[in-house]
């Protein structure tokens, strides 16, 4: 959409109107957005449900059922891609020993993790670094991610 930003109050808003002269400026329906930011993802559903909001991107994991029973077809989530990983500094003791790192990687329970934060689970992120996963780990998964939101589940949700 042809929209120019007026008004950037970090930590608030951006304010947003419609560019003027746009090539089909008669067709965009809308003069302008407001898009709010807000770190308390539970107070932002109350201003969605209070009608303050038109949309959020992100909500509560917690209330996904709810919403899907009491304001069904509202709360929709999608895959995305996101890596999240713990660093080591592997010159310094204990993690210089490659055994110490291996007995981490085989203690890390990806699947809980995963699924404790609404995601999927992966294992390695370098080419390659297959060879040093440990026999015992679970076959490696695709690198997607739900939404924050999300409750996993074997069926895929989507917009």
């Amino acid at each position: 959409m042809p929209i120019k930003p007026t008004e950037w109050v970090p930590g608030s808003h951006v304010t947003t109107v419609k560019e003027r002269p746009v090539l089909d400026a008669k067709d965009v329906k809308i003069d302008g957005v407001t898009f709010y930011t807000l770190e308390d993802q539970a107070a932002a559903l109350k201003r969605y449900r209070a009608g303050e909001f038109e949309l959020l991107t992100s909500f509560p994991a917690d209330q996904y059922e709810w919403l899907q029973k009491n304001i069904a077809g509202q709360a929709h989530v999608v895959p995305y891609l996101g890596t999240y990983y713990y660093v080591m500094n592997a010159s310094k003791p204990p993690f210089n020993d490659k055994r110490v790192r291996q007995a981490l990687s085989m203690a890390i329970n990806r699947e809980v993790t995963a699924r404790k934060s609404s995601a999927q689970a992966n294992y390695p992120i370098i080419p390659g670094s297959h060879r040093e996963r440990p026999t015992t780990a679970s076959p490696p998964m695709s690198a997607g991610r739900t939404c924050p939101t999300a409750r996993r589940s074997r069926k895929r949700r989507s917009c």
